[in-house]
């Protein structure tokens, strides 16, 4: 859809805007384009069927595929599509079919499709083609005048999207399957709890707890039914999303029934929100959103309405389910490559303006660290002054469950004097941790003019580190259990972990006073020290010997006669009791946990050399030759 369109009038949520109050770039920036629609056609209801009844007025919603402006026997009706005489609406049913009982008078019907593209290239514009289309187009709604008195049919033709330049082709393109957009308009504010604090409504000048209201519509302007409509809402720091309510005029589409909106993320300022039901296509789903200022809201600053006046404190909302294939990223969207205007159509935004006093802290939270006993730290936190007025700070005091911990060194130069807008003050603080653990608390900034200031606190006392007095037994084999004692193995926060060497850190679990770890040898575990860790850090112990029999026994020379000294290389030689060639003991040399020698010994006959340990033994893999006396 490439044309602009302009603020669209919802009664009784959004005030109708004049064009030239909301036109030009800010106007293309700020509208997202959303359902193709090609024509309204008006006959007298008595015209076209012998049972028209008087007070009753009715007609269809369909896709009008050839462009004529006429409804074909092959031209589906679209389900979903609010349509009222500017009070309570109706829908269409699964055949695009609508009847609404109106008084008996000469009335405006308005059919609110969505955002569209209708059949002139402008914000409002006469009928389009065909021979019973006396419509009108005013802020791309489509609205016609009829006798209730006499009943009437109104029919309207939906025009599928198309991707390229004006004029509408003579052959309309395929429509989208996945085609969606939403639309976030401010209501203009009536008094100053919702923003009117300037002498012009359209500033949206608020104070903290001010709660700005919006009209939101998210539109399905493709070919399939779409569910689990998600995304999220952005919102300025300190901005809290009220529950969303749904909207009375226009109503929702039936399928849709409610919007959910999550917890804000403190670190994103986005909310998730999902429609619940289903969304028809050309149907829409309207709710009325409600955000509340809180303290350390930033100011915008004024004149608003240049061509982005709301920075900072806008809120955006964002479809990021189902995904628009289409959705254009820059801005403006270029007509023949994107059938949406600036910005995306999935994403839209308002925002508004803060007038009054408020001071932001730097840092939001303190985190003193850790100190040991007796060491006394300290932290400075800046005010400044985001207002447009003089900040009267007139204490700083530290409230919460440690607030003995930290105190206030000194905050003279931001009680001193006023705080002048765009300036900023020092406040310093001191912390002296009396237990260990987590210490935290608040420092509260009160002025007589702003909101109070928060600071989070934070700090803990440095813990002491293990120690590792005794490993009994000091070697074992895999599987065996060990007992470490010493002091310090609790952690608070945890846990507690024992790594041998040649083995993952596990978890374990300390005694009481934490002086002692129970555990057992892993099957990975080499010879090597252990390593003990607490939230304070972490200790090696001496080494600790893997108890294992023999392994990978490797002799040099492979052969020699009598009195031969041979060397035997392998694993877990440290500890050997006894070697054999070929079952004959002979006395040995360990020179090491990896290698010993040994002496053939008289009478000793070829075969393997076996070498034994209290944990078992191991064979050569080569054989040994003995050979005659030289």
């Amino acid at each position: 859809m490439n044309c602009p369109v302009g603020r669209a009038e919802i009664s009784g949520i959004m005030k109708s805007r004049p064009v030239d109050t909301f036109s030009g770039a800010r106007a293309l920036r700020r509208t997202a384009v959303v359902a193709a629609v090609s024509l309204a056609a008006v006959m007298p209801y008595s015209q076209s069927s012998s049972a028209a009844t008087p007070g009753v007025v009715a007609g269809t919603v369909y896709y009008d595929v050839n462009n004529d402006g006429v409804r074909g026997l092959d031209e589906q009706g679209v389900a979903g599509v609010v349509v009222n005489a500017y009070g309570p609406g109706v829908v269409t049913d699964i055949n695009g079919n609508w009847t609404m009982s109106v008084p008996s008078r000469v009335l405006k019907v308005r059919v609110s499709t969505g955002w569209y593209r209708s059949q002139c290239d402008s914000l409002d514009c006469p009928s389009g083609p065909g021979t019973d289309n006396n419509f009108e187009v005013a802020n791309q709604f489509i609205t016609a005048t009829v006798d209730g008195a006499v009943g009437a049919k109104l029919n309207v033709g939906l025009l599928p999207d198309w991707p390229g330049e004006y004029p509408i082709p003579p052959a309309p393109a395929a429509a989208n399957e996945i085609d969606i957009a939403t639309r976030l308009s401010w209501i203009w504010p009536t008094s100053p709890g919702n923003c009117y604090r300037t002498n012009d409504p359209r500033h949206h000048g608020c104070a903290v707890g001010d709660t700005p209201t919006g009209a939101l519509q998210v539109s399905n302007e493709g070919t399939a039914p779409l569910t689990g409509i998600s995304g999220f809402i952005e919102v300025p720091p300190n901005t809290t999303i009220l529950p969303a309510i749904a909207s009375s005029s226009p109503g929702n589409s039936p399928d849709i029934t409610d919007l959910i909106i999550g917890p804000t993320d403190p670190l994103t300022n986005r909310a998730p929100f999902e429609l619940v039901g289903t969304l028809a296509p050309a149907a829409a789903a309207q709710y009325i959103l409600t955000a509340r200022i809180e303290p350390g809201t930033p100011p915008s600053p004024l004149p608003l309405r240049t061509s982005n006046p709301y920075v900072p404190n806008e809120m955006t909302i964002t479809i990021t389910n189902p995904v628009d294939p289409d959705g254009c990223l820059v801005e403006p969207c270029p007509r023949g490559q994107h059938n949406k205007q600036a910005p995306a159509d999935n994403t839209d935004f308002h925002g508004w303006q803060v007038v009054s006093a408020f001071v932001t802290p730097t840092p939001a939270v303190a985190d003193f660290g850790a100190l040991p006993q007796g060491i006394v730290g300290s932290a400075s936190v800046s005010l400044r002054n985001l207002g447009t007025a003089d900040a009267l700070v007139n204490d700083v005091s530290v409230a919460g469950a440690a607030a003995a911990d930290f105190t206030v060194a000194d905050a003279t130069a931001c009680t001193s004097a006023p705080l002048a807008p765009g300036s900023t003050c020092l406040v310093v603080l001191a912390f002296a941790p009396t237990i260990t653990g987590l210490r935290t608390a608040s420092m509260v900034a009160h002025s007589l003019n702003a909101p109070d200031v928060t600071v989070g606190l934070s700090g803990r006392r440095a813990l002491p580190l293990p120690t590792i007095t005794s490993i009994n037994p000091a070697g074992a084999k895999p599987g065996a259990t060990v007992t470490f004692t010493g002091t310090n193995f609790a952690s608070p926060a945890g846990p507690t972990t024992v790594k041998f060497t040649g083995s993952v850190a596990a978890p374990v679990v300390p005694s009481a006073d934490g002086t002692t770890i129970v555990v057992s040898v892993p099957a990975a575990a080499q010879q090597g020290a252990v390593t003990i860790t607490t939230d304070a850090g972490s200790v090696n112990s001496a080494v600790f010997v893997v108890r294992r029999p023999p392994a990978d026994l490797v002799p040099s020379p492979t052969s020699g006669a009598v009195g031969t000294v041979v060397t035997i290389k392998g694993n877990n030689l440290k500890g050997t009791t006894e070697v054999r060639f070929n079952g004959l003991t002979t006395k040995f040399t360990v020179l090491g946990p990896n290698k010993l020698t040994a002496i053939v010994p008289v009478g000793a006959t070829t075969g393997s050399i076996k070498v034994v340990n209290p944990w078992g033994s191991a064979l050569t893999a080569a054989i040994f030759t003995v050979t005659p006396a030289p």
